[in-house]
């Protein structure tokens, strides 16, 4: 995979956030610290179904220039680990996962030809390669439409593949692939609903062409003991795919953003949020672009409806906003809790683990979706020293029209 594709965290140092937000947690109550590997969330690379594509781009078949078929433009696809937890095994403490895709085509079921389970690769300050709790970001393709296609997620546990040899001491070319793991290890080495869990399809049709997708996992697994913070849907109980889930926000890339505004778009993705945010100011998620005290007065609200609560699992229309100091204003799930709010940089920070940020990733002219995420009622802090905990409540920024590059097995 291409270093610029597959974001690179370098978070074992990681401080940021420790006093804006931890006395949020106090006014909210306190919950356990996050388990070992969590808080490193390194390299969250999103591998998600972009990656589905089963083969790449198509191409004419003989004949002249004039002849040829243009080749497709896939679905752009960006991947957030938005899940509450990944169940009660040892393996699956860090809550990292990698993915496999099943595809249909007609009535031909395969996976994915060629493609490891994704990420593959170490990046960072990653202990293993996988698409941590609490990150995200876009989608290497193969180049293929996914349009046509259905897709059936395999999500599975990246401790477990990294504690069986396939994690990080595998060498570039030598990854054993999705179909070739599954038709070994089936009923085997891998156990269902405990190593891995099979998601509903995205039927074909859902990623069409030139469009890009946010695709949020959120949710947990039948047997976690997290209970109603795994949001709506959940059932504790025995191992089963209790309420995990992806789900597809369409991301506006077509709207022109004029030279001076940011258009931002803003995704809720923390089932725990909206309940605690409403305790404690009486309402729940209305985001805004804040001052850089964090006043109220100076909100300059996201939806459509300032008055209107943003549901879980949906996302607010494109909106441009203008006049905004990228160095000190700030981003937040609700503008009366002053606590939520977070600079531009600080959210940099998480989505790209520049530490300490560039200060360029947010720009007039061009569109982005911010995505809370996480508990707010988690420590914000864990490790020894101490570093951001991924599990606690905080924003990711994504660009609504990303680059994306092809998945190579030489990397």
């Amino acid at each position: 995979m291409r270093n610029s594709q597959w974001l690179r965290y370098g978070l074992a140092s990681m401080t940021i956030f420790g006093a804006g937000l931890s006395a949020f947690v106090v006014a909210c109550g306190d919950d356990d610290s996050p388990p070992p590997g969590s808080s490193t969330s390194s390299t969250s690379s999103s591998t998600s179904s972009s990656s589905t594509s089963t083969s790449s781009s198509s191409s004419s078949t003989g004949g002249t220039d004039q002849d040829a078929e243009p080749d497709p433009i896939p679905a752009k696809l960006q991947l957030v680990n938005a899940i509450t937890d990944l169940g009660p095994g040892a393996a699956n403490a860090s809550g990292a996962l990698r993915i496999c895709y099943q595809i249909t085509s007609g009535a031909t079921k395969i996976f994915a030809p060629g493609l490891p389970p994704l990420p593959n690769r170490v990046r960072g300050a990653q202990p293993f390669p996988g698409l941590f709790l609490g990150t995200g970001g876009p989608v290497d393709t193969t180049g293929a439409d996914l349009s046509t296609l259905e897709v059936t997620p395999y999500i599975i546990s990246a401790g477990k593949l990294e504690a069986i040899g396939l994690g990080k001491d595998v060498k570039a070319n030598q990854d054993k692939t999705c179909a070739d793991i599954f038709n070994d290890d089936a009923g085997g080495t891998l156990e269902p609903n405990v190593d891995y869990w099979v998601l509903p399809p995205v039927p074909a049709g859902q990623l069409e062409q030139k469009k890009s997708y946010l695709l949020i996992l959120t949710g947990c697994p039948g047997d976690s003991t997290l209970g109603d913070k795994c949001g709506a849907g959940f059932t504790a109980g025995t191992p089963g795919l209790g309420n995990l889930k992806i789900t597809k926000l369409e991301l506006d890339n077509t709207t022109a953003v004029a030279a001076n505004s940011i258009g931002v778009q803003f995704a809720h993705a923390s089932p725990n949020g909206s309940a605690v945010i409403q305790n404690i100011v009486g309402e729940g998620v209305r985001p805004a672009i804040v001052s850089e005290d964090a006043d109220a007065a100076s909100a300059k609200p996201l939806g459509a409806d300032a008055n209107t609560n943003l549901d879980f699992q949906a996302i607010t229309a494109l909106k441009q906003v203008e006049g905004v100091a990228f160095a000190t204003d700030k981003l937040t799930a609700n503008p009366k809790a002053p606590n939520l709010a977070v600079g531009f940089g600080q959210i940099e920070s998480l989505t790209t683990g520049a530490v300490p940020p560039t200060g360029n990733l947010y720009a007039n002219g061009k569109a982005y979706t911010f995505i809370a995420l996480g508990d707010p009622t988690a420590s914000p802090t864990a490790g020894d020293p101490p570093s951001f905990n991924f599990r606690f409540f905080h924003y990711l920024g994504l660009p609504n029209d990303p680059t994306i590059s092809k998945f190579d097995p030489d990397k």
